[in-house]
């Protein structure tokens, strides 16, 4: 190579000590060519990057699974003739459907009655007897 050719590829003078390179399963040595770099080669980079993203998206996957299913239920129960004739429906119904009462998007509060109405999109369910657990379906 020329003198020239050698410098283009050269970014600095530096000389950093060797590196292990932290994607999990590499461990590679490598000496880096920037005190940042913490991989052996840019794939290993990318690899690492989408395994992290890979857990965020599984995390996020899920909420999203579990807020579609709960107001699927909402609906369901809303649009029975049971459930119009009573205008509320025990929370053993929304178990056996497998409402899960920890997954929500928003709460908001009724003024008049002090009570939280937890949210799946446009349907929210709010405990109107706590000792007959008892809930009430509202539309948005």
């Amino acid at each position: 190579m020329r003198k020239k050719e050698i410098e283009k590829t050269r970014h600095s003078n530096r000389v950093y000590p060797p590196k292990f390179c932290q994607k999990p399963d590499c461990n590679l040595e490598f000496i880096p060519t920037d005190a940042r770099q913490i991989y052996c080669s840019r794939q290993h980079q990318i690899d690492s990057n989408n395994d992290k993203r890979k857990i965020v998206d599984s995390i996020e996957n899920d909420f999203t699974k579990t807020v579609k299913n709960n107001r699927r239920i909402l609906i369901k129960i809303y649009n029975c003739k049971e459930y119009k004739r009573l205008g509320s429906i025990h929370n053993s119904i929304l178990r056996y459907e497998g409402y899960d009462h920890d997954v929500f998007h928003s709460t908001k509060w009724e003024s008049e009655t002090n009570r939280e109405v937890k949210f799946c999109y446009e349907y929210g369910l709010k405990l109107l007897d706590s000792e007959k657990d008892i809930y009430k379906i509202i539309k948005l």
